[in-house]
């Protein structure tokens, strides 16, 4: 087995149940997870460090402050650029409250992608949907993610 396929691996085995474990899926690749409140409303950072990290070397840091729909979301982001944008991100890397950072728009949407992928698998939306969950807000509660955030996955406008 090559190294990129533990990943999948690990990760697939959290979305066999919903809400998937977001957080125990970053501990499980090695990533010590955070909490924090920052003043410049900035939503997550993910950074190499011998004292904070976990396994990896590499500490996850998200925003205290905000949902915890939100916070889930911004770890699955920060997941991503773990495992797709690591020798992009250097030592360090900030997304800021629209999910943005040094890396540019390519990464933060293929982050994004990665994330929506990773907290809401189509296979698992559509056996809720099957069971009777027929609203975004349905199942963005079941999945723990925002209303938004289901919309787009979806594939629906939204608009707060």
């Amino acid at each position: 087995m090559t190294t990129p396929e533990i990943p999948m691996l690990i990760i697939q085995e959290y979305q066999r149940t919903v809400p998937v474990a977001v957080d125990e899926i970053a501990k499980e690749l090695g990533l010590k997870s955070y909490r924090e409140i920052w003043d410049n409303g900035a939503s997550g950072r993910i950074a190499k460090d011998r004292k904070k990290g976990g396994k990896s070397g590499y500490a996850l840091i998200v925003n205290r402050d905000h949902s915890p729909e939100r916070r889930r979301f911004t770890v699955a982001h920060q997941i991503a650029h773990f495992l797709m944008h690591r020798k992009e991100m250097g030592d360090s890397l900030v997304d800021d409250s629209l999910y943005r950072s040094k890396l540019g728009g390519r990464c933060e949407g293929e982050a994004n992608d990665f994330a929506a992928w990773l907290l809401m698998p189509w296979n698992m939306i559509l056996h809720e949907v099957a069971c009777g969950a027929e609203t975004v807000e349905k199942l963005a509660k079941i999945f723990q993610v925002t209303n938004s955030c289901m919309a787009v996955r979806l594939g629906f406008p939204f608009e707060d």
